[in-house]
């Protein structure tokens, strides 16, 4: 799916990635701080698309501002775009392989882990309950591992 084909974009738009450790099973998430909106929630590295980005640039720049890493764009896929947020936002989601790495957590976020789809912590924010409950994302995900050799 590319970015070029949804419709409909809302006036303001965040992104966020998803980060696949290399050869594993495993996806970085993050519970969110509670200085921010959606507090103590799990999460995914994302945010605001700034103005000139696109939404795969934010994605990498939030990933190094969120987790203090820098991941390759060229490993990343759009998996999502949720145009059903609320306060006329489109989300866009990313998926990359990156190797296995201790964040850098800044001020908007309490913890991390590392942990595969099944075991992902909870509560989940929004986003994330709304992307893993659709199918073909789910989908996406695993043709995605398993063109990373994991599955």
């Amino acid at each position: 799916m590319k970015a070029t084909e949804i419709t409909g974009e809302k006036t303001r738009r965040a992104a966020g990635c998803l980060i696949m450790a290399k050869n594993s099973e495993e996806f970085l998430f993050i519970q969110r701080s509670d200085k921010v909106e959606s507090p103590l929630l799990w999460s995914i590295p994302g945010g605001h698309v700034d103005e000139g980005e696109n939404p795969l640039e934010a994605a990498v720049r939030e990933v190094e501002e969120e987790a203090g890493h820098k991941i390759d764009p060229s490993t990343c896929k759009l998996l999502y775009v949720n145009d059903m947020l609320p306060n006329d936002l489109t989300y866009y989601t990313y998926i990359c392989v990156s190797d296995k790495f201790k964040p850098e957590l800044n001020w908007e976020s309490n913890d991390y882990t590392w942990c595969t789809l099944d075991n992902a912590p909870e509560p989940e924010h929004i986003g994330i309950k709304l992307m893993f409950n659709n199918q073909k994302v789910r989908e996406r995900v695993k043709q995605f591992m398993k063109d990373q050799g994991v599955v």
